[in-house]
C-alpha cells in the first residue's frame, strides 16, 4: 500500500521537507530574558537578499539577532548578523523584512542555504479548495541550548485552511488573516504517532500551499509560500498573515519607499 501524508505521497513529502529546510532559517533574538527563537525564510529579489519573518520579534527590542549558521545532525552553530529592517507600522500586519548586506553573512548564507524568488510565492487559495498546506519551522520547545551550540528539530505540519474560528483575537481582516487547523493525533514523517508540538518559535515561518502539476514533479514546482505564521492555539488552530501583506511591503521597499526603516543593527 502506497503511504501518503495528507494526500501527498511519502517520497514527495520527503523531497518537500528537504527543499523547505534549505530555505528556512532559525533566528535567535537576544533579549534581557535570554535567547528567544523564531523562524524565517530566505529570498533573493533583484540581487538583494532578505529574510521574511514575524514583526513581533521586534516588539521586545532585541539587542542582537543571530541565525543558525548550519544544521548538521540536529546541531546548530550561531552567527550574529546585521540587517536593515522593514516592518509595517500597524502591529496587526505581523510580518517583517530583514535585508542582509554584510559580505561575511552573505557568504555564510550562500554556502549553507538556498534562496527563494517571487516565482515561489502565491496568494492563498480559497478555503473550499481543500488544498494541503504546510507550516515548516523550528519550535522553541524542541530546541536545547548548550555551550557547544544548539540542539534543534525542524518540523513540517500538514494541514488545511479553516474558516474563522469562534472568538478569535480581533481584528480579523478578510484575505489577510488566514487560519489553519491544528489538532488531532499528529504523525511523524515516518508515520509514527507523536505529541502535538507547541508552536512558539515557528513565528515568522512560511505557510506553504501544495499544488498538483502536470509536468515533471519537483518539490519546488508544487509548493508556494502563501503566508507567514503569527500565532497559534494548541489543539485548535494557528494563524498567519497572507502573502499579500509581504507583497505590499516588498513593493514599497524595492521602490525605495519602505514602510518603516530602522538603522542597521
Amino acid at each position: 500500500m502506497t503511504k501518503h501524508i495528507n494526500k501527498i505521497h511519502y517520497n514527495q513529502a520527503i523531497a518537500i521537507e528537504q527543499f523547505v529546510l534549505n530555505v528556512t532559517i532559525l533566528i535567535f533574538a537576544e533579549t534581557n530574558k535570554g535567547l528567544e527563537s523564531y523562524t524565517g525564510t530566505l529570498f533573493k529579489i533583484e540581487g538583494r537578499r532578505f529574510i521574511i519573518t514575524s514583526r513581533h520579534i521586534f516588539d521586545k527590542a532585541p539587542e542582537n539577532l543571530l541565525f543558525s549558521e548550519n544544521i548538521l545532525n540536529g546541531r546548530s552553530l550561531l552567527h550574529s548578523f546585521s540587517y536593515d529592517l522593514t516592518k509595517p507600522d500597524i502591529k496587526h500586519f505581523d510580518i517583517a523584512i530583514l535585508e542582509i548586506r554584510d559580505s561575511e553573512t552573505l557568504k555564510i548564507l550562500d554556502k549553507n542555504f538556498q534562496f527563494l524568488s517571487l516565482q515561489n510565492v502565491a496568494l492563498p487559495s480559497e478555503i473550499k479548495s481543500g488544498r494541503t498546506c504546510i507550516l515548516a519551522g523550528y519550535p522553541s520547545a524542541l530546541i536545547q541550548q548548550k555551550d557547544s551550540g544548539s540542539s534543534v528539530r525542524f518540523i513540517s505540519v500538514y494541514t488545511e485552511r479553516i474558516p474563522v474560528p469562534k472568538n478569535p483575537e480581533l481584528p480579523v481582516i478578510e484575505n489577510i488573516d488566514l487560519f489553519f487547523g491544528y489538532k488531532g493525533q499528529p504523525k511523524s514523517i515516518s508515520d509514527k504517532d507523536i505529541e502535538l508540538p507547541k508552536l512558539p518559535g515557528t513565528s515568522g515561518a512560511s505557510i506553504w500551499e501544495y499544488h498538483t502539476t502536470s509536468g515533471i514533479w519537483t518539490a519546488e514546482s508544487t509548493i508556494r509560500v502563501v503566508g507567514v505564521q503569527s500565532t497559534y492555539t494548541l489543539g485548535g488552530y494557528f494563524r498567519a498573515k497572507s502573502w499579500a501583506v509581504v507583497k505590499e511591503a516588498f513593493t514599497l521597499l524595492i521602490d525605495n519607499q519602505p514602510l518603516t526603516r530602522s538603522v542597521s543593527y
